[in-house]
């Protein structure tokens, strides 16, 4: 019932099979507008597309030009699901600005979404959780299990998920107290095709 909605929300592959960004339609008073959001995965940057568009057309600019204005200017944060270039033809996801459970499991959703080779995670603790600590990183560990092949768990807090995604059946699973040391592991098994998202 929203006045603005997307629709279609995708990631876009260049020629070569790489992760370029997303594409949506912006539905609003029946008509729709193709909108592209380059250099990040995440169906979440939508919102943020969104906001500035009906926020554009309130203030009396045209549908259309408010979209293309979106579409040229936009640029997701830095550490927000940016696409980065990686060693050995891989791709990164660095969404490292902070790590909360609801941002994590998007994060997790979007890893999932990408084509790749294999799906990598190499994810930090979740800090302040207090009480709920345990379990918010058990049900990471949980989407872990389904969305990536291998996943490095970085940090005290997050060897729960990695615990849980063993239990759950994962193999390839390793623990790191230094983020430091999980980066030379990561670095030793990298190849072509990888997708490997960093959170923390």
């Amino acid at each position: 019932d929203a006045h603005f909605f997307a629709s279609h929300a995708g990631i876009v592959y260049n020629a070569d099979g790489v992760p370029e960004g997303i594409a949506l339609k912006v539905n609003h008073s029946s008509r729709s507008v193709p909108v592209r959001i380059s250099g990040t995965v995440g169906k979440q940057h939508a919102y943020p597309a969104l906001a500035a568009i009906a926020l554009g057309v309130t203030e009396g600019i045209n549908f259309i030009s408010a979209a293309q204005w979106v579409e040229e200017w936009y640029k997701p944060p830095a550490g927000r699901l940016r696409i980065i270039s990686g060693m050995r033809e891989s791709i990164m996801l660095d969404d490292t600005y902070n790590a909360s459970p609801s941002a994590v499991q998007a994060a997790l959703a979007a890893l999932e979404d990408v084509k790749g080779k294999r799906k990598i995670a190499v994810l930090g603790d979740m800090m302040e959780l207090g009480r709920h600590s345990v379990e918010e990183h058990h049900k990471v560990g949980e989407t872990v299990a389904e969305a990536a092949d291998i996943f490095f768990a970085v940090g005290p807090r997050m060897k729960a998920a990695a615990e849980k995604a063993r239990a759950l059946g994962m193999r390839d699973v390793e623990t790191f107290s230094d983020s430091r040391v999980a980066a030379d592991a990561l670095r030793a098994i990298l190849k072509a095709g990888d997708v490997v998202l960093v959170k923390g």
